[in-house]
């Protein structure tokens, strides 16, 4: 099985453990309703997971850890750097009109609820354009390409399983109601699969070619990567500590 085939066989897999993932939410979601799914499961906390819970809903940023993947995977396949890339860029690209525009009236749980009614541990205070969540979107699209980096199956299932935390996270802290994280996960899932069914092979075959893997090509990688993580970086700081 060549390397092309043994990707999209993980993506097929990471895609179908997250969408199982996803069902139980989906089901809760249609039978209590946008309000009561989330205070149902914003009503499980406990003070340790209150203490994680707000350092691990980063994963759904995605930009520190696509950095990360950037700079370990930018030589040994380049294609996939420039998937991921491509994809969390659109991620970006898509939801933030989604969220400022189309869906703008869709305020979050502060919104509707008292802050003391509701389990809120996110630093600041959000009430506005919830749908779809951002980082349910990016988490989702950025582990896709996660699933696919290595040929072990069990790999992709895990990453879905991160994937499906890292939406769930949302909720725990109280930015976001269960269909937000949901419909995030699902257009990340969408994205992530149109890049890299649509751009992966021809992505490939370019970098394949004699001279397209020259230095010019591996120190934009670099930069970008380099970039991307000092700005991530600075972002975490200024969060904690500024």
């Amino acid at each position: 099985m060549n390397r092309a085939n043994t990707y999209q066989k993980n993506l097929r897999i990471y895609f179908l453990m997250l969408f199982v993932l996803f069902i139980p939410g989906a089901i809760l979601l249609f039978q209590m309703g946008y309000n009561e799914s989330f205070l149902l499961l914003n009503a499980f906390h406990h003070p340790f997971l209150d203490s994680l819970m707000r350092h691990l809903t980063h994963i759904g940023e995605g930009a520190l850890l696509t950095a990360i993947f950037a700079l370990i995977w930018r030589k040994k396949n380049p294609a996939l750097v420039a998937c991921l890339g491509i994809a969390m860029l659109l991620v970006l690209v898509l939801v933030s009109p989604l969220k400022h525009q189309l869906f703008e009236s869709w305020a979050r749980p502060l919104a509707y609820f008292p802050k003391e009614k509701i389990h809120y541990a996110v630093q600041i205070d959000l009430y506005a354009h919830a749908f779809p969540s951002g980082h349910s979107a990016a988490a989702a699209c950025m582990l896709a390409f996660f699933a696919v980096a290595f040929k072990d199956r069990r790999w992709a299932i895990c990453m879905a399983w991160v994937a499906a935390f890292a939406a769930y996270t949302r909720v725990y802290v109280g930015a976001h109601f269960l269909g937000d994280v949901l419909a995030g996960g699902l257009l990340g899932m969408g994205i992530a699969a149109f890049v890299f069914y649509f751009l992966y092979d021809r992505l490939f075959a370019y970098f394949e070619k004699p001279g397209a893997k020259n230095p010019k090509w591996q120190l934009f990688f670099l930069l970008a990567a380099l970039l991307t993580l000092g700005i991530s970086l600075y972002e975490l700081i200024r969060t904690y500590y500024l």
